[in-house]
């Protein structure tokens, strides 16, 4: 899965960057392409599978984490000042998603210790991807599509490797699968990768790690706000709570 979303992602990357080319050869740029080796390419893998082991409500535990180790790095290593009101959005973001979380967590009550090893390693990769890409902007100061390319070109690589050694078969489980879910899976695979992507290290690129971190993790639950529309299921209170924090948390972070 991982693989093949990357390389819709590449595709497109590619193509956007050929229409405008920019000078992705300075030796700064392997900040990127590091970044896409590690998080995108091995860090993505890691963080699948603790999703399979864990379930994404442990894994997000876990994740809500990363923005407070950014404060430090950002405060520390990148020389980003960060306000009060950073700080208090950061610290809404975290406890809207631990609510979220440990509502999913009641209904399945049990840990998994091999699968949180695996989640923290993916976790570690995706910040340490995360951190070698925010240098990347500082120190060349190119856009978003050049440093994206770079870096899915650093993961396609990664996954490549890998094919020598357990090819995926890739085309083959591709037309395995019916029309319909084949159609599903490019669509999916640009928005979840190609525009994601594109959208989110252009917020690296202007924003802090940790506020940035912080909004990305709760993600999920914006996915439970669409399933409710979609599936017609009722929203609980703690939905309704999670998303009061999160918006008052992204008021506070960018009106006060």
């Amino acid at each position: 899965m991982n693989g093949f979303k990357t390389g819709i992602a590449f595709v497109c990357f590619t193509i956007l960057f050929l229409l405008s080319p920019s000078d992705v050869l300075v030796p700064a740029s392997l900040f990127f392409f590091f970044s896409g080796m590690i998080g995108l390419g091995i860090g993505d893998i890691f963080l699948i599978k603790g999703f399979v082991e864990l379930g994404p409500a442990r894994t997000l535990i876990l994740f809500s984490f990363q923005p407070i180790v950014f404060l430090i790095v950002d405060s520390f290593l990148l020389d980003i000042h960060l306000n009060y009101a950073n700080i208090i959005s950061v610290a809404l973001f975290i406890i809207c998603i631990l609510l979220f979380s440990r509502e999913s967590i009641n209904k399945s009550k049990s840990w998994n210790v091999k699968g949180i090893y695996i989640a923290l390693t993916g976790i570690f990769l995706d910040g340490a991807g995360l951190f070698l890409t925010k240098k990347g902007f500082i120190a060349t100061g190119l856009d978003g599509l050049s440093a994206n390319f770079v870096r899915c070109t650093g993961a396609v690589l990664v996954y490549f490797i890998i094919s020598r050694f357990k090819p995926f078969k890739l085309r083959d489980k591709f037309f395995e699968l019916t029309p319909d879910l084949r159609k599903k899976a490019i669509i999916f695979s640009f928005t979840g990768a190609f525009l994601s992507l594109f959208l989110y290290l252009n917020a690296v690129k202007l924003g802090a790690l940790s506020v940035i971190t912080a909004i990305s993790v709760t993600g999920p639950i914006f996915t439970t706000v669409f399933e409710s529309f979609i599936l017609k299921k009722k929203p609980t209170m703690t939905l309704y709570l999670c998303l009061a924090l999160f918006l008052t948390a992204f008021y506070i972070n960018n009106f006060l």
